[in-house]
């Protein structure tokens, strides 16, 4: 009986020797499952301002958008003969016109371009062989709520 006594007391001896590794590895383990948790917290912070920006991009897009219409409205206006960029009635003539923006006609009323404008509308237009052709640069401005300004710039092409 004294053998099982000193192999259960050996066994006693070696577990109090290792008690303290169970401490360690818990450690371990806490300190790798918080770096995983700060690293997908990481990632979906910089996933969801990706989302921000590409938002703010689609309503820039759309406002510059808007600004291309409402120009290509004003020189095709139906029922009416074809102006070109500068609003003059169409001549056979070269002209490169950049008209200047009005702030008040350029703002957009529309609760999905909130904070949004048309920044800017180009026109140039040519004759050639009795067509002319007209090109609109028009750029859609937004502006974050942390200062970042976001912009696109749209390009249309038309003829008569």
């Amino acid at each position: 009986m004294s053998r099982n006594y000193s192999e259960f007391r050996h066994l006693l001896i070696n577990r109090r020797k290792q008690s303290g590794s169970a401490l360690i590895i818990a450690i371990f383990v806490l300190v790798v499952v918080l770096g995983f948790g700060l690293t997908l917290a990481n990632i979906v912070v910089s996933s969801s301002e990706a989302v921000a920006y590409e938002i703010l991009g689609t309503r820039a897009f759309l406002a510059a958008n808007s600004g291309a219409q409402q120009r290509l409205n004003q020189i095709f206006t139906p029922g009416q003969a074809n102006l070109l960029c500068d609003g003059s009635p169409n001549p056979a003539t070269l002209n490169f016109a950049e008209q200047p923006v009005d702030e008040r006609a350029n703002t957009i009323n529309s609760a999905a371009l909130l904070e949004c404008r048309v920044q800017r509308v180009a026109c140039t237009n040519f004759k050639q062989d009795g067509v002319v052709f007209y090109r609109i640069e028009s750029t859609g401005q937004c502006d974050a709520s942390g200062g970042e300004v976001v912009t696109r710039t749209v390009v249309v092409e038309a003829r008569n």
